[in-house]
């Protein structure tokens, strides 16, 4: 029957076996589908306003230390500076799968710039924007679903070794450049998200 006791440990297969009233600060993962590890998130109870929302995989980090990440310097007065550490946005939700650390992490950043309302930093062969309208944050708001303002971070392929060490923006979209090769960081439908940046050799 509908009504029958059911119990559950720290993992159900679907959002409607979760208990309507529980334990404040519980954390369930919802499993949906065994086969793919994508579409399984973690969603922990709130008991004050009594609802069930998206969090962190308590057995991830929630991000790099601030030390290790670029600082920034303040104008606290008149000829006055102070070099901090940067508030950088911690990871809330997913895992290292539905929310992977930024690629960057454990790399040395060879550039940064300011691009389409994003902090953006070059590793590698890789370019890291983070959330749109967020310079602090480099992580996915939601673990479930991608919205156009989630960080985008793509690789430049070649066959030769890429090491990316400086970016121009241009008309069609965002120079970047290495010792032997040039590419560019584009949407072909003008809004640049997750979805729709690309990257292509020039």
């Amino acid at each position: 029957p509908k009504d029958a006791l059911s119990w559950y440990g720290d993992k159900v297969n679907d959002l409607t076996d979760l208990a309507s009233i529980t334990k404040g600060g519980r954390k369930v993962e919802i499993i949906n589908t065994a086969v793919a590890v994508e579409d399984d998130y973690w969603v922990e109870y709130d008991s004050t306003n009594k609802v069930w929302s998206e969090t962190i995989d308590p057995t991830v980090s929630i991000g790099p230390k601030e030390i290790t990440m670029p600082h920034e310097l303040v104008c606290t007065g008149l000829n006055t500076f102070t070099f901090q550490p940067v508030k950088w946005t911690r990871r809330s939700v997913g895992d290292d799968v539905t929310n992977a650390h930024p690629s960057f992490v454990g790399k040395k950043i060879q550039e940064t710039f300011f691009y389409n309302n994003r902090i953006g930093f070059l590793t590698n062969n890789t370019v890291c924007l983070g959330q749109a309208g967020d310079l602090t944050n480099f992580y996915s708001l939601s673990a479930k679903i991608q919205v156009d303002s989630d960080p985008i971070d793509l690789d430049c392929s070649s066959t030769r070794p890429v090491e990316l060490h400086n970016v121009i923006p241009v008309a069609q979209g965002l120079m970047l450049f290495s010792a032997n090769q040039q590419f560019i960081l584009f949407s072909a439908d003008g809004t640049l998200s997750p979805k729709t940046a690309l990257i292509r050799s020039l």
